[in-house]
């Protein structure tokens, strides 16, 4: 169960993780301009980014992890964007220089926290009149099937939620529900996004708006309301529109689960069909037994209902095995899916660590030659030989080598005149 996208672990980017993260702050995308923002467990610091980015006019991101914030500080640090280290239900002393906020946002907290009034209480308390608050809550009853998410002090229900919310902030204006969605989308040959696939949580800030964007009612067996939702929201303050966030997948892996489901349908059928030749056979020998045999009708009856009740039962182990086969087959497909990422992300760190051994022995050679280079130019330097030349060439600059030379040159002169041939007469 992941609860936190981390950027500085090596995280693979996952298309529908990231759209539901970002889908929260998108809601947001609007109402956030121009705004004094509060971002309450504001994690590793992406949202706080984006809201600003979108034209709030400024973010104070606080996460009770020291570790988040430093990675915060580190990925998304920006002019108007600042986060603090400390406890959301102390707002009030961790906040104590700032002004009241136009807009506070809480997504996915009140399900760690254990006083959950004192955490409403301190978000209230930092609104400013007029100001909007935001908070969201996981449907762990209804997502995790009964599975249990260690990292959750409390699992609740939409009622429990709207109960415990409404009961510190009052009404609300807007109750929203996340959901994943399914559908088709059109996009521009150039777009890079839709071309290449995201290995980095970098990419989440990536893609294109829709101009035009739709929702069709849902499929028979799909529908979605407080039970069947990811997640709820609860807005104080203007309602807010409706958002959709989507992420491109290939033909091939969008039609592997319709085939497999077909393929299960055609076993279904022809299972069926030798159920009804099994039955037909079964009556033809009944009313041939019947032509030689006289029995009473309660028999025959008795008989019918037996036969019809094991059909029911034949065709509902049937379904069971179908179901289980088709959800074997998902999760094949799914293992096999990261079992290929997991090969490409290894022959990747391979390579990187091949060129950065590269790289390393590279750097050793130019700093052996540099050292031997500067051991060289150190013996010359101090050599006696050198100093007199530097000696020379000081004296030199500043004129002082003519007088400096004279008696050389009087002495060579001397000994140039004696040793010359002398003319005869």
């Amino acid at each position: 169960m992941i609860e936190r996208l981390h950027f500085n672990t090596g995280m693979a980017y996952e298309s529908m993780l990231a759209a539901e993260h970002l889908s929260r702050y998108r809601l947001l995308s609007e109402a956030c301009k121009g705004k004094r923002v509060l971002d309450v467990a504001c994690g590793e610091g992406y949202g706080s980014s984006l809201l600003k980015k979108w034209g709030a006019d400024s973010v104070v991101g606080v996460d009770i992890s020291q570790d988040a914030i430093t990675v915060a500080n580190e990925h998304f640090a920006n002019s108007g964007i600042t986060f603090r280290t400390g406890d959301a239900c102390n707002l009030d002393r961790l906040l104590s220089g700032e002004e009241p906020f136009d807009l506070i946002v809480s997504f996915e907290t009140i399900e760690h926290v254990r006083d959950v009034s004192s955490l409403l209480r301190s978000i209230r308390d930092r609104l400013a009149l007029g100001g909007m608050i935001v908070i969201s809550c996981p449907n762990d009853s209804g997502v995790a099937g009964g599975e249990r998410n260690e990292f959750h002090l409390k699992t609740y229900t939409f009622a429990e939620f709207r109960h415990a919310t409404t009961g510190v902030l009052g009404d609300a204006a807007q109750w929203l529900l996340g959901m994943p969605v399914i559908g088709f989308g059109i996009c521009d040959a150039s777009d890079r996004w839709a071309q290449r696939a995201g290995t980095h949580l970098s990419t989440l800030v990536e893609g294109s708006d829709a101009v035009a964007s739709q929702f069709l009612p849902a499929q028979l067996g799909h529908e979605v309301d407080f039970e069947k939702a990811s997640f709820y929201v609860g807005v104080w303050g203007a309602p807010l529109p409706r958002v959709l966030i989507a992420a491109p997948i290939s033909h091939r892996a969008y039609v592997r689960p319709w085939a497999s489901w077909l393929a299960a349908k055609a076993e279904n059928k022809r299972l069926q069909n030798e159920l009804a030749q099994h039955g037909a056979k079964h009556s033809v020998e009944q009313q041939s037994g019947t032509e030689n045999a006289v029995l009473p009708a309660v028999g025959f009856d008795a008989e019918g209902r037996e036969i019809q009740r094991l059909r029911s039962e034949i065709h509902l182990y049937k379904a069971q095995i179908t179901f289980e086969r088709n959800a074997r087959l998902l999760l094949a497909s799914k293992l096999h899916e990261r079992s290929t990422d997991s090969r490409s992300r290894l022959e990747r760190f391979e390579q990187e660590s091949e060129e950065l051994r590269a790289a390393q022995a590279m750097n050793a050679c130019i700093l052996t030659e540099r050292n031997a280079l500067n051991d060289r130019l150190h013996a010359m330097t101090s050599s006696r030989g050198y100093r007199m030349v530097e000696r020379y060439y000081f004296l030199y600059e500043h004129g002082a080598t003519r007088w400096f030379m004279r008696p050389a040159r009087r002495l060579a002169s001397a000994i140039w005149r004696a040793l010359k041939p002398r003319r005869r007469g």
